[in-house]
C-alpha cells in the first residue's frame, strides 16, 4: 500500500491538478499582473486530463482562481449539485401523469406524451425537453426499451416489380437509371 494520502489516477484530483496547473502562476503574482497572466492562459490551447486540446475563458480562469484563493487546492474539485437526481424541469404530478400516458398506450413515443402534457396544461410548453423525460421515465423503468416496445419503423421501403417489363416505378433507382 502507499503512502501517498491521494489516487495518483483519481479523475477528479487530475482535474484539480489541471485546473492549478492554468492559474498557479497567476495566484503567485501581484494583484496587478494577474489579469494579463490570465489572458495569456486564456490565449493558448490546453490539454485536460482526458487528453483533449481545450481552451478556458478568460471569466472560468478568474472563477478558478477565486476558489483557490479562499480554499486552496479543494476550491478548485468540481461541485457536486445538491439537487441531482431530483425532479426540476417536471413536477412529480407531471411524471406520474407521464407514466400514466406511458401506460395507456406503451409505443407512445416520448414527444407524444410531452405534447398530451402540454396541450392538458399540467407542463409549460416548451419546459420539458424529451431526453429529460426519457431519462425520468427510464429510472422508472418506463421507457420503451425497458417495456420492449419500440415503435414501429414510419417509413416505407419503395421497391420494384422489374418482372412487368418496360414499365417503371416511381422512385426506384434502378428504374430511374435505365
Amino acid at each position: 500500500m502507499s503512502d501517498a494520502p491521494f489516487d495518483e489516477d483519481d479523475p477528479q484530483l487530475q482535474l484539480m491538478l489541471f485546473r492549478h496547473r492554468l492559474i498557479a502562476e497567476a495566484a503567485a503574482a501581484p494583484k496587478g499582473a494577474r489579469a494579463a497572466l490570465l489572458r495569456e492562459v486564456e490565449a493558448k490551447p490546453h490539454t485536460a486530463p482526458d487528453g483533449r486540446a481545450v481552451r478556458v475563458k478568460l471569466r472560468t480562469l478568474q472563477r478558478w482562481l477565486k476558489a483557490y484563493r479562499a480554499d486552496r487546492l479543494a476550491g478548485l474539485r468540481r461541485k457536486v449539485r445538491k439537487d441531482k437526481g431530483q425532479l426540476r424541469a417536471l413536477t412529480e404530478a407531471a411524471l406520474a401523469e407521464a407514466i400514466a400516458r406511458r401506460a395507456e398506450e406503451n409505443g407512445r413515443s416520448t414527444p407524444t406524451i410531452i405534447d398530451i402534457l402540454e396541450r392538458a396544461d399540467r407542463i409549460a410548453k416548451g419546459a420539458v425537453k424529451r431526453s429529460t423525460l426519457d431519462r425520468h421515465l427510464d429510472r422508472r423503468g418506463q421507457s420503451r426499451r425497458m417495456l420492449h416496445v419500440l415503435g414501429t419503423k414510419r417509413h416505407v421501403k419503395l421497391s420494384c416489380n422489374r418482372s412487368r417489363g418496360r414499365q417503371h416505378c416511381l422512385g426506384c433507382v434502378g428504374c430511374l437509371g435505365g
